[in-house]
């Protein structure tokens, strides 16, 4: 997987895949034919309402085009 060759331990996705925050898997979250929008706005809901982010801590997304190298907040 390529986000092992990035430095990612299996330890560190097996903690992620326990929490659910992506998910049962998440190689298939990464992969979804999901509207990437949609994804985006759940996981910063999901951080902005989890118990251990102080509200305080401002949570953004971007969806990165990497044929247009561009970013859209």
């Amino acid at each position: 997987m390529k986000i092992q060759e990035a430095g990612i331990s299996s330890k560190t996705i097996k903690t992620l895949e326990y929490v659910k925050a992506f998910g049962s898997n998440l190689k298939s979250w990464l992969t979804s034919s999901q509207e990437a929008k949609k994804i985006i706005m759940e996981g910063i809901q999901l951080l902005k309402n989890h118990p251990l982010i102080p509200k305080n801590v401002f949570v953004s997304g971007f969806i990165a085009n990497e044929k247009q190298q561009s970013l859209k907040k």
